[in-house]
């Protein structure tokens, strides 16, 4: 019986030490994304954005690759997710992805304001180009990143909106 006891508490023992020597932590995002929106969808959404922009007044929103790959990343989450918004992975990746953005320096400037739109239409390759759907009346956004993909039946359209301190 001593014997058994002694072999049950070395396993545990052994087990344990293993598990100290295991990597801790969840799932990270790519660093790069799954999908690329095709630069003529990019360009045909930003143009449909700027149009809007500019019927308010207001100054068109410049193109940043850096901005380009935070919406394609969080474009990869949503379609992991099967667009579920309060799938935990979802969360924490937009989480993760607000956090990278708010680190950014644009040419030289901090970024103070980060803003994901996420939109969607009926239909596979319709992509968004309506900037009214994207709320560009209430922010002062510089830049812009892109991303368009088909989620199920529907054409999801992100646009990753930045304001820098200039």
């Amino acid at each position: 019986m001593k014997c058994i006891k002694k072999l049950v508490a070395l396993t545990l023992a052994a087990v344990l030490a293993l598990t100290m020597l295991t990597a801790c932590g969840g799932t990270s995002a790519p660093s790069a994304p799954l999908h690329e929106t095709s630069k003529e969808v990019r360009t045909q959404v930003l143009n449909g954005l700027n149009k809007t922009r500019a019927e308010l007044g207001k100054p068109d929103l410049k193109e940043n690759a850096e901005v380009d790959l935070l919406a394609e990343r969080y474009m990869a989450a949503l379609k992991k997710c099967g667009a579920n918004w309060n799938d935990t992975d979802m969360k924490n990746t937009r989480s993760e992805l607000v956090e990278e953005a708010r680190a950014l320096k644009i040419d030289g400037a901090e970024v103070t304001i980060t803003m994901a739109q996420v939109r969607y239409t009926e239909g596979t390759d319709k992509p968004l180009v309506d900037g009214g759907y994207f709320g560009l009346d209430k922010t002062e956004a510089d830049y812009v990143g892109i991303a368009v993909d088909n989620i199920g039946s529907k054409t999801y359209t992100i646009a990753w909106l930045i304001k820098t301190a200039s």
